[in-house]
């Protein structure tokens, strides 16, 4: 059994390439998608289940931290890496539940990012499921706003957006995934690592430029996930970067008068429904692959 100890809870061939496809029939498609699907019951409805939220003070991550711990979607226990943990009353309510247990630590500081995986391997020798969702756009709480041109980047910006959205998915990767990988994790359903990205850190679908930090940098961030995927891959841990679509969050707020015109606008509640879907249907020909919120591949 896993025990929770009180310290732990812590505000703190090329020619093959020509052949045509195969036929696929509807119900060795169906098998595929219930073979997942039973993969992620086992995950999902397993008590002594572990997954890991970073970011889950606010907006999709709190929204998925929620539905984990109240919607029956889970049925482990929940740790949330929080940054401003005390500032955020929904998750100090979420807190109270006997699931959860928040840690306070910092993505961009290497330490802090490794003492929490040493306290979630202190409770429990493997994890199944790590989900970031934290980022920074701009526009709020005294950040520059997204530079639509170049003679508006500044090097301490450019490298803050690195660390957090490079960076900082690698320090996770680097200090959780060997207990996403453990011996005992091998012996349950493909363990999962999915980390918010975004459409315009696509290099194949930019065609509007601008936004040069929050760009490059989830660029980057695309890259660390897939080159973390061949890693992983033969440990049996799905890797996803997955586009949350337009959220109505305080990351997006000082853009969403625009945004509403162009896009269809999802809240924190609906995103984080959409995506835990991708995740519980993800098996590990997934692992690798940028997705939409509704699945669709995204292009590099």
């Amino acid at each position: 059994d896993m025990k929770f100890p009180l310290w732990a809870h812590l505000s703190t061939a090329a020619p093959a390439l020509c052949r045509p496809f195969p036929r696929v029939s509807a119900s060795s498609v169906r098998c595929l998608l219930s073979a997942a699907g039973s993969e992620a019951r086992l995950r999902n409805e397993a008590d002594d289940g572990v997954a890991v939220i970073v970011g889950g003070s606010k907006g999709i991550g709190l929204a998925m931290t929620t539905s984990l711990l109240e919607s029956g979607r889970w049925a482990g226990h929940v740790f949330v890496l929080s940054r401003s943990s005390t500032e955020s009353a929904d998750l100090s309510a979420l807190a109270k539940h006997s699931r959860c247990t928040v840690i306070q630590a910092d993505l961009t500081d290497e330490g802090s990012i490794e003492a929490a995986a040493a306290a979630v391997k202190q409770a429990t020798k493997r994890l199944d499921l790590l989900l970031n969702t934290a980022g920074v756009l701009g526009g709020n709480r005294g950040n520059p706003s997204p530079e639509r041109q170049l003679k508006l980047v500044t090097p301490e910006w450019m490298v803050q957006s690195f660390m957090l959205h490079a960076v900082g998915p690698t320090l996770l990767l680097k200090h959780f995934g060997p207990l996403l990988a453990s011996p005992a994790a091998q012996q349950r359903p493909p363990a999962v690592f999915a980390s918010l990205s975004a459409r315009v850190g696509s290099i194949g679908d930019n065609r509007l430029g601008g936004w040069h930090s929050y760009r490059v940098s989830k660029a980057a961030h695309n890259q660390v996930l897939r080159t973390s995927s061949v890693e992983l891959l033969p440990k049996r841990v799905i890797v996803l970067a997955l586009h949350p679509g337009t959220v109505d969050t305080e990351l997006s707020a000082p853009f969403m008068q625009s945004a509403s015109k162009r896009y269809q606008i999802f809240s924190a509640e609906e995103s984080a429904s959409h995506l835990l879907d991708i995740i519980d249907t993800a098996t590990l020909d997934d692992s690798g692959h940028f997705y939409a919120w509704d699945k669709t591949d995204i292009p590099w």
